[in-house]
């Protein structure tokens, strides 16, 4: 079998697994391979990953050397890490995901009104589509970029997707290239109208790096509105409204006096009317009858009054 080793050292430099080309001393591969072991696989194995997560600044240095029957590792034949000399190295890990932009990322959508969409499931809000196009840019200097294409429905605003699903994943890009991509609401989980939908392609790097936080507006994201375009079709369905009936005795201003009839404002401004019409009817005969009684008395006083005054009179005199 081989076992695995593995030493970690700093990105500025350290101890590493010795080649080939260097000269081998038994003492340093057991002191190396000391707290080193990772593990031991058959011998047939030809490809191992290592899962562990490195951090920012740390590098490793690996070490394969063959174990026989007898349980006896000869370090003397290891393959080690190696520079493009075949001398020992280091490889750094990286966490940084990748900046790669697409180019002219745009889309369009349509109502189908397919008949067809529609027996599906009797629901015409299944008959909508969605085609995106974009341009592939170029990809990095350390190796090949893939794409992940994910459809969310809130604004990104530094949104983190990593725990969100794509729609599609592992898009190989080829630079300069034109890519398409359609969804169809007859689809799992797809597009209904009178939504808004934000298409986000999140590029990958070649050791797995993604672009996972995403914020609105970005050449990666693509802002989608679907308006309910059914009735674009069916324009004949809409009920013509009937033709206005024509007023009382074709009169426009005793139409305006029916409808406001049927107000209840009207209503009770008419009772209001109608009773103070009434209450004069029944006061005005008692307040003139009072009245004339009043001047009856009033004249009769000022009678009263003259001949008290005359009589006065007379008697000043004749005394």
């Amino acid at each position: 079998g081989w076992n695995i080793y593995r030493l970690v050292v700093p990105s500025t430099g350290g101890t590493v697994f010795p080649s080939s080309n260097q000269l081998y001393s038994q003492l340093v591969w057991d002191s190396l391979s000391a707290d080193s072991y990772l593990t031991t696989v058959p011998i047939e194995t030809n490809s191992w990953n290592d899962l562990s997560n490195r951090d920012e600044g740390e590098c490793v240095s690996y070490a394969i050397a063959p174990v026989d029957r007898q349980g006896v590792i000869h370090f003397e034949k290891a393959n080690v890490t190696t520079d493009e000399n075949g001398d020992g190295t280091f490889v750094c890990g990286d966490n940084i995901p990748p900046d790669s932009l697409v180019i002219q990322l745009t889309h369009s959508w349509e109502f189908t009104n397919s008949s067809d969409c529609f027996k599906i499931e009797n629901d015409w809000s299944l008959c909508y589509k969605v085609d995106l196009s974009w341009t592939w840019p170029e990809h990095e200097s350390e190796g090949n970029v893939t794409w992940n294409l994910y459809r969310i429905e809130q604004k990104p605003s530094n949104l983190d997707i990593s725990l969100i699903s794509p729609i599609s994943s592992n898009i190989e890009a080829v630079p300069q290239e034109t890519a398409n991509y359609t969804e169809y609401g007859w689809e799992d989980n797809g597009i209904r109208p009178e939504r808004t939908y934000y298409y986000i392609l999140a590029p990958i790097d070649w050791v797995g790096n993604e672009k996972s936080i995403i914020g609105y507006p970005s050449q990666n994201v693509e802002r989608v509105e679907i308006d309910d375009d059914w009735w674009s079709y069916y324009q004949h369905l809409i009920p013509v409204p009937p033709e206005p009936e024509d007023p009382p005795l074709n009169n426009e201003w005793l139409g305006n006096v029916s409808e406001s009839l049927e107000q209840d404002e009207f209503k009770i401004a008419g009772v209001v009317v109608l009773f103070t019409i009434c209450l004069s009817f029944i006061m005005l005969p008692l307040i003139i009858k009072k009245r004339k009684r009043l001047k009856r008395v009033v004249d009769a006083r000022n009678r009263q009054k003259m001949t008290d005054f005359m009589a006065d009179e007379f008697d000043d005199f004749f005394d």
